[in-house]
C-alpha cells in the first residue's frame, strides 16, 4: 500500500462514494476501502462495486424479532414441532389387509391338520 494520508484516503473514499453512486450502486465502507487499498491499486479500489455476496449472507431478521416471535408464539400457544414430530404427523398409516371368509377357513383347516 502506498504511503496515503489521512485526509488522501478520505479523499479518495468520497470520490469512490461519488462514482458508485452515479452508477447506481451502494459504496462500501470506509474501513472495508481502507483495506482494497492494501490489495487493490487506487483506480480499481475506488471504481470497482461492493461484492454483495458476503452482504447476502447476513442474517435477514434481527434477534429482537426472534425474540418477539417466540414470545407470540408462547402466549398463543403455538407448538413448534420438530421434523421428527412431522415425519410421524405426515406418515400414511396403512390398515391392514383384512382376510376374507374364504382365506379365514383355509387358515383354520390349516391349523387343525397341524401343516
Amino acid at each position: 500500500m502506498p504511503n496515503f494520508q489521512r485526509w488522501d484516503l478520505k479523499y479518495y473514499y468520497q470520490i469512490h462514494c461519488q462514482k458508485q453512486k452515479a452508477k447506481g450502486n451502494t459504496p462500501v465502507s470506509y474501513s472495508n476501502f481502507v483495506n482494497r487499498l492494501k490489495k487493490l491499486n487506487l483506480h480499481d479500489a475506488i471504481y470497482k462495486p461492493r461484492v454483495d455476496f458476503q452482504v447476502r449472507d447476513a442474517d435477514k431478521y434481527p434477534i429482537q424479532d426472534a425474540v418477539r416471535r417466540r414470545t407470540i408464539n408462547r402466549l398463543e400457544n403455538i407448538q413448534i414441532l420438530d421434523l421428527d414430530d412431522l415425519i410421524e404427523m405426515n406418515q400414511i398409516k396403512m390398515p391392514k389387509p383384512r382376510k376374507t371368509l374364504f382365506q379365514k377357513i383355509k387358515s383354520w383347516i390349516k391349523k387343525k391338520l397341524g401343516n
